[in-house]
């Protein structure tokens, strides 16, 4: 493998493999010139491949007595170009927001590629130094129909030879084109086609299904494995998928006049057979919100009480103090305050008070004219602030 060997290297030995097997075996009291059904299968780049494997063995079908029996894809690495819709619309993200779930953890949820966490470009421009690299240096290979099948059309799926293919891939990842493209290309080439979509999964996820280590078994990737288990008995009873779509145009003919008949070929086209799957064990009958309840909205005083509860008492007991003696000391604090500006306000006022009074009473004398007769002159009492202003800014200290 890579960097030891590359793409046509790597393609050499596997049909040598092939070879071997198909007259070395089986054993026991088999006749020797039997032989046994061949698969051929893969995961990730291993998937890209075996379909390549299997591309070629359609265009040179002289290399094996007997033509492949089925091939089944995990998560298949198909466009070594590393451009499909998927690594922008599964790039991996994070959501946050304030708040937290019922358990105390942050709010925040994680969605797409968790395989592949860094930025789009970042993600496609690896993927494709590596695709450089399995190429042997050779970049224009990148769109080559045989090693990018990605690239094939209808008619490289379109031998006689063909056989049945299984494909699994997750909802989740950023080359879950690679596989949808090639399932309705090889199906409108008339080759036989199951493709299972897992809701959520990731790449190459029926290699966990002992649970990640968790102890609980990965629902998705034991029903994968089992899929592809049943995909291979059913052929090798059968000869057959163990399920298939056909279709129908108007008044049940070929779909001739129809849409379909844009890449329909009577007698041969056909549309993979497509399974969306989603874990059994996800309670249908709850909504989303509260199954990830925010901790801020439901989080009450019995809550409270029962966390409080949880603690050792030699972490609780002094806390509650210190908090009563903080509030004690600043409730004394504020009220002494309250209680001084309250005095300095009354003497305030009693002040204004009395000098306003004065000045009143000294304001309404009468002066005296020259022949000593009394003159009738006031003070113009609108050029006295008003008694707010006289509060505010502050009157003289009257003499005792």
């Amino acid at each position: 493998l890579v960097p030891a060997g590359n793409y046509s290297t790597i393609l050499e030995w596997a049909i040598s493999a092939l070879q071997w097997l198909e007259t070395n075996g089986p054993y026991k009291d088999c006749p020797r010139d039997a032989t046994a059904p061949l698969f051929v299968g893969g995961d990730s780049s291993g998937g890209g491949t075996a379909m390549s494997l299997v591309l070629t063995l359609q265009a040179k079908p002289w290399l094996l007595k007997k033509p492949l029996s089925g091939a089944f894809f995990f998560s298949p690495w198909t466009n070594l170009m590393c451009n499909t819709p998927e690594y922008y619309s599964n790039a991996f993200s994070k959501i946050e927001t304030k708040g937290r779930f019922a358990e105390g953890s942050k709010l925040q949820m994680y969605t797409g590629d968790i395989m592949f966490q860094d930025v789009t470009p970042e993600n496609a421009d690896a993927f494709s130094g590596n695709a450089v690299e399995y190429l042997g240096g050779d970049s224009k290979l990148q769109t080559d129909p045989i090693a990018s099948p990605f690239f094939a059309g209808p008619e490289h799926f379109s031998s006689k030879n063909m056989p049945p293919m299984y494909m699994t891939v997750g909802a989740a990842e950023s080359i879950l084109g690679d596989s949808l493209w090639v399932a309705q290309a090889a199906a409108q080439g008339g080759a036989d086609v199951i493709l299972e979509v897992y809701h959520g999964m990731w790449h190459v996820f029926p290699m966990y299904s002992e649970g990640c280590g968790s102890g609980e078994e990965l629902w998705a990737a034991a029903h994968a494995i089992n899929s592809t288990g049943l995909f291979v008995r059913h052929i090798v009873s059968t000869g057959r998928l163990p399920y298939k779509i056909h279709l129908e145009g108007p008044h049940h003919g070929p779909p001739e006049d129809t849409i379909l008949a844009q890449w329909w070929e009577p007698g041969k086209s056909k549309v993979p057979v497509l399974r969306h799957l989603y874990d059994p064990s996800v309670n249908h009958f709850v909504k989303v919100g509260e199954l990830l309840p925010d901790r801020d909205a439901v989080y009450g005083y019995k809550d409270f009480v029962r966390d409080v509860a949880k603690q050792s008492p030699w972490l609780v007991l002094p806390s509650i103090t210190g908090a009563a003696v903080a509030i004690f000391a600043a409730g004394f604090m504020l009220g002494g305050a309250a209680e001084f500006s309250g005095e300095r306000a009354v003497w305030r006022f009693k002040r204004v008070r009395d000098y306003r009074k004065m000045e009143t009473m000294e304001s309404n004398v009468p002066l005296l004219t020259a022949d000593g007769a009394p003159r009738a002159i006031f003070l113009k009492r609108s050029r006295r602030p008003s008694f707010i202003a006289d509060f505010v800014q502050g009157v003289p200290e009257l003499e005792k």
